[in-house]
């Protein structure tokens, strides 16, 4: 009986553990090298060494490709990551890094150097995400071809955006610019096809050139894409880049209209060209909820409330949207 169970139980912990066999590499100077891989699926676990050697180096494009790959493990010997590594990988939804690694890091399935101040790759499988306070730059290609990322929050420590970061997202139709970014990389945007809403909040970022001298971060973004900007802010023209501009103001109450109107307690907004405003309503302050939309063109709206009197407090806010 022994002799049957023990090959039995090693057939279970084969079948368990996370595959290697699907890796490709090949030695390089004295240093193993992860090559091109087509055929990686499934959970893979890079290993630490091949055939004696550390393997420090994860190539360009490596995984490119590999639709069904769902997870990657890294070791700690992997000093250098050549971007992009997982373009078109749509199941991939965590990358993982082991913690001994002196280079890079992981949080939540998504490589950092080790300090994680800057992100190094989005796994491409993945649809949202909020970037970690902290983070101050996203490294190049950091989300290059992440075709189901749909929504993406930038936080306002970051101040650089790296070159071809964005490029390729073909489902991100919008995204907003903290103040915090100084810097804008080549490319940046590239052929993201559907982005057409670039919200700045800040001064007009920086824009990093080529070797060629060129600049092209909006090139190939959606049909009739703007880059929308506050009044206040500088560095702004007609255009920035290859897309033109349109100034926002935020919106305010026009001195002596609020008051009791026929309908109503309400007030006239101004400043609300180009944009769309929501008026939010509280009882309590915490607490607020929308009540009024304006989108029609013109620079002021009147608000009327007629649900005023039936709360004892009632207070007010204006927002674009």
């Amino acid at each position: 009986m022994k002799t049957r169970l023990i090959p039995l139980a090693l057939a279970c912990l084969l079948a368990a553990a996370p595959t290697t066999a699907q890796v490709n590499y090949f030695n390089y100077g004295g240093i193993a090298v992860v090559g091109s891989s087509p055929n990686a699926s499934g959970d893979i676990v890079i290993a630490s060494t091949f055939s004696g050697y550390p393997v420090g180096i994860i190539l360009n494009s490596a995984f490119s490709g590999c639709t069904n790959l769902r997870s990657v493990t890294i070791p700690n010997s992997v000093t250098s990551i050549q971007s992009p590594v997982f373009s078109g990988c749509t199941s991939l939804t965590n990358l993982s890094v082991d913690a001994a690694n002196s280079t890079f890091s992981s949080l939540d399935g998504v490589v950092f150097n080790k300090a994680q101040t800057t992100l190094i790759i989005f796994p491409p499988g993945r649809g949202n995400y909020v970037i970690p306070n902290g983070v101050t730059s996203i490294g190049g290609q950091a989300f290059y071809n992440c075709t189901r990322l749909t929504n993406v929050i930038i936080g306002n420590s970051v101040t650089n955006i790296g070159s071809g970061a964005f490029s390729a997202c073909s489902n991100l139709t919008r995204l907003t610019i903290p103040a915090s970014v100084i810097n804008l990389g080549y490319a940046a945007f590239y052929g993201s096809s559907r982005l057409t809403n670039f919200t700045f909040l800040g001064n007009a970022p920086r824009r990093i050139f080529d070797m060629d001298g060129g600049f092209a971060q909006f090139a190939s973004v959606g049909a009739g894409a703007k880059a929308y900007y506050y009044c206040g802010t500088t560095g702004w023209g007609a255009n920035y880049g290859e897309l033109p501009t349109v100034m926002l103001c935020p919106p305010q109450i026009a001195p002596g209209s609020a008051g009791v109107k026929p309908g109503g307690f309400g007030f006239t907004l101004t400043f609300l060209t180009n944009q769309t405003i929501v008026v939010e309503a509280s009882t309590n302050l915490p607490n607020w909820q929308p009540i009024w939309t304006n989108s029609l063109p013109g620079a002021s709206a009147d608000f009327v409330d007629p649900e005023w009197l039936n709360h004892s407090n009632r207070f007010y806010r204006a927002r674009s949207d």
